[in-house]
């Protein structure tokens, strides 16, 4: 991007002053010449069978935890399409220091599926953090050693499963429907987030399947405090 700074207020004008990235790998710097994004494009003609596989397994998986919670409603800065979040948060009950996103009553109503998707959400963890550490590396670790510091499980921890390697994320987000929001500042408690974006199918959650296909964002956050 063209002169941006970190700082400054999107506007229309700063919009069309920016490039779009359409292959290879992008480092973008404020005018004080410090780094603040690395983007990487991809196609799937450049992946390899297995990550094929390991993408289809990452979106039909984060489709399916769409049973357990409901969409974040309350955030003026969403335009269009719907943000889910997975992993832990802050509690709400009194006497607790944080709970999962998740309903109690959707939770209930497939409690089965819920007790049995430690592998999934370790296979989420897993392609998620491959990503990563292959574009940053040193923010992935740095990342790791932050969620450590404070003392959080990883979004892909559950009760039966909670020392995971690779652990560097105590939630994820993903966006459906087309999401579009307006660009503002995440109030977290880490300055380090981390995102992918994949083309799928909605109604499948597959992302190998070539019409209908609708932008999905996935980020990873620290937005927990202890």
């Amino acid at each position: 991007m063209r002169g941006h700074n970190s700082d400054c207020h999107w506007n229309r004008y700063k919009l069309e002053q920016a490039f779009i990235i359409t292959q290879g790998r992008t480092i973008i710097s404020n005018s004080k010449n410090e780094v603040f994004a690395i983007i990487e494009y991809r196609t799937f003609t450049d992946m390899t069978l297995e990550e094929h596989y390991d993408w289809n397994e990452l979106s039909m998986g984060l489709f399916q935890e769409k049973k357990f919670t409901n969409p974040v409603r309350i955030n003026s800065k969403i335009k269009r399409g719907s943000v889910w979040p997975i992993g832990w948060r802050k509690a709400i009950t009194k006497g607790e220091s944080f709970g999962v996103y998740g309903t109690r009553k959707k939770i209930k109503s497939y409690e089965a599926e819920w007790n049995r998707r430690g592998p999934l959400l370790e296979k989420i963890n897993m392609v998620f953090a491959g990503s990563f550490k292959h574009v940053a590396d040193g923010w992935f670790h740095k990342s790791m050693e932050e969620l450590n510091e404070k003392g959080l499980p990883a979004f892909s921890a559950t009760l039966m499963n909670n020392n995971l390697p690779e652990a560097f994320s105590s939630a994820l987000t993903f966006t459906t429907s087309k999401f579009k929001n307006t660009p503002h500042i995440d109030n977290d408690s880490s300055y380090i987030a981390a995102g992918m974006v994949d083309a799928v199918f909605e109604l499948a959650g597959s992302s190998q399947l070539p019409d209908r296909k609708v932008p999905t964002a996935i980020t990873s956050r620290i937005s927990l405090r202890r």
